[in-house]
């Protein structure tokens, strides 16, 4: 069983790396607003993390990040996140 604190540090993480997806440079992204919704009990082999990008911008990116258990080979969908990144200066 996965622990919700885990499950919200990949689903943050998944989009983060999503997020950089849209950039040639490198960039950096610091998560400005987070929301999650577990949908079950994450019992499972192995937790994995499907990021998309929702909105990219100049200055804030959106991402959704949907996370998933498996267990023999099969797929069941425990979590849901929506993300609100900002592009990071340096």
């Amino acid at each position: 069983m996965f622990h919700g604190g885990v499950i919200a540090a990949l689903a943050d993480t998944a989009g983060g790396y999503a997020a950089t997806t849209l950039y040639r440079e490198d960039v950096s992204f610091l998560t400005i607003e987070f929301k999650i919704n577990f949908l079950r009990q994450a019992k499972g082999e192995k937790l994995i993390a499907k990021a998309t990008v929702i909105k990219g911008g100049a200055t804030l990116t959106v991402a959704q990040t949907d996370l998933f258990t498996v267990n023999d080979g099969k797929e069941t969908q425990v979590a849901t996140s929506l993300i609100t990144l900002m592009k990071a200066s340096r």
